[in-house]
Formats: C-alpha cells, sequence, structure tokens
C-alpha cells in the first residue's frame, strides 16, 4: 500500500567534505537508500 509521508531534511556544512544518505526500512524490507522517483517535492 502507498502512503505519503512527511520528510524534512535539514543539512549544515561547516566546511570541508559533505556526504548524506537518505535510507529506508520495513519489518520485511532490509534498510536501503530511498530510490529518487519515490520522493516528491510538498505541495
Amino acid at each position: 500500500m502507498r502512503r505519503r509521508h512527511t520528510l524534512r531534511l535539514e543539512q549544515t556544512e561547516r566546511g570541508g567534505e559533505a556526504a548524506m544518505k537518505l535510507l529506508w526500512s520495513s519489518p520485511n524490507t532490509a534498510q536501503r537508500i530511498i530510490p529518487a522517483g519515490q520522493l516528491f517535492p510538498a505541495g
């Protein structure tokens, strides 16, 4: 079943290189990177 969930992600860089991963998991699914096609802007 597809459902929408609110997600707020904030990132601050204080110089140097930065990296970030956005992951999801469920009781039946191992943790993995969320595919870009599953993300939509609010509105």
